[in-house]
């Protein structure tokens, strides 16, 4: 009777602890990884299919020209690339060329580009990206060419595009911007003109440059 009532006992604690297991983590925030093309990524939570791009294959510096897709196939499945995951590409010096970043990602992780002096001509963000993460291009010094922020961001990270020196023309921060970080804006060179009065600057202003366009 002793042995049969210790064995109910052990099975009741086996299936607590099952059953907390599969409250405490449900299926669908197991990040699966995978890599497709030179690309790795990890799924996201939200159970939409969507994923993260997490950087690039391997531990050598990559070289040439960057290209994110908007959708990757894998097992069957396709996934959204809605988010670059922090540090993702980081100090990937060998990176050239114009950078797209594709209207279907929402997010720019922090530190996501930083240091990636070598690229090249243009840097456009896609019409979907709401956060641009903290330093999410600080020191990519190569760009030459003029910088195009889609109308959906909300929140630009501190030191977003800082050292960022050779980006040139106009930069308009669109009215869908909401928080502004400190030291984010790109160089000098840049006319910056802010529209809507209402964006919560952060207490030490973007620039100089950002600080008298919301004078004007």
């Amino acid at each position: 009777m002793k042995t049969l009532q210790l064995f109910r006992s052990s099975l009741s604690r086996l299936a607590a602890v099952l059953f907390f297991g599969i409250v405490a983590f449900p299926a669908d925030t197991w990040a699966e990884t995978f890599t497709v093309g030179s690309l790795n990524y990890e799924t996201n939570a939200d159970g939409d299919n969507t994923v993260t791009v997490t950087g690039h294959v391997g531990d050598t510096n990559p070289t040439g020209t960057l290209t994110i897709p908007g959708s990757v196939d894998y097992g069957g499945i396709t996934y959204t690339v809605t988010q670059i995951g922090e540090g993702a590409f980081s100090s990937y010096i060998g990176l050239t060329g114009d950078l797209t970043i594709p209207n279907s990602v929402k997010t720019i992780g922090d530190h996501a580009f930083s240091s990636c002096s070598g690229f090249t001509g243009n840097l456009t963000i896609g019409s979907s990206v709401k956060t641009i993460g903290d330093e999410a291009f600080r020191g990519c010094i190569g760009f030459t060419g003029s910088l195009t922020i889609g109308t959906s961001v909300e929140t630009i990270g501190n030191n977003a595009f800082d050292s960022c020196i050779g980006l040139t023309g106009s930069l308009t921060i669109p009215n869908s911007v909401k928080t502004i970080g400190s030291n984010a804006s790109v160089s000098a060179q840049a006319t910056i003109t802010v529209i809507d009065d209402s964006i919560d600057v952060s207490t030490t202003p973007v620039d100089q440059s950002t600080a008298d366009a919301r004078d004007m």
